[in-house]
């Protein structure tokens, strides 16, 4: 009886040992995989993140201000709202184009505005959008640069144009 009970030690150390290897391979090609994962995503987030920099030093847009006015305005129509605004590239690097979020009560309206604006240039811009966003509280407008060959738009804090709504006057029927 002895050696029966010897037996079963042995094959319950043995498949211990088994199960102890499997694990420990599995582990292994999780942590290898892990690495690996970890450093394809950093080389594809570091592109993004040296555009995000660059963005805060080298873009940015303002409104023109003359005679302590900004030359901005925004009506209210049918379907939609018309915004019109002049706008001054006060950054580093030519402005390919803008990107206008008009933020609302009821829902957020992003565009996209093809212009390019020369460093220290201004441009005067109409864009029109959907009333569906509700009343219109902050209309945010971003420069799109070309970073690195790519079109980048520039969102940091540095770089965007911030306007609170209810502060413009409506528009002219002229266009403002």
């Amino acid at each position: 009886m002895a050696t029966q009970a010897g037996k079963i030690i042995l094959i319950v150390v043995a498949v211990m040992l088994i199960i102890s290897a499997a694990l420990a391979a599995f582990i292994f090609s999780v942590a290898d995989w892990s690495r690996t994962y970890v450093e394809e995503t950093r080389q594809d987030v570091s592109p993004a993140s040296q555009a995000g920099n660059a963005c805060k030093h080298e873009a940015g847009v303002k409104p023109l201000m003359l005679a302590g006015r900004i030359q901005a305005c925004l009506s209210e129509y049918d379907e939609q709202y018309l915004l019109n605004i002049t706008v001054v590239n006060d950054g580093l690097k030519q402005i390919e184009g803008l990107k206008v979020r008009a933020i609302g009560t009821e829902g957020i309206n992003d565009g996209d505005i093809a212009v390019k604006i020369p460093v220290n240039g201004r441009a005067r811009l109409s864009y029109l959008f959907a009333k569906y966003v509700g009343r219109v509280e902050v209309i945010r407008v971003m420069p799109i640069v070309n970073l690195q060959g790519q079109p980048v738009v520039c969102s940091n804090r540095e770089s965007v144009m911030e306007l609170n709504a209810s502060s413009l006057p409506a528009c002219e029927e002229e266009g403002g």
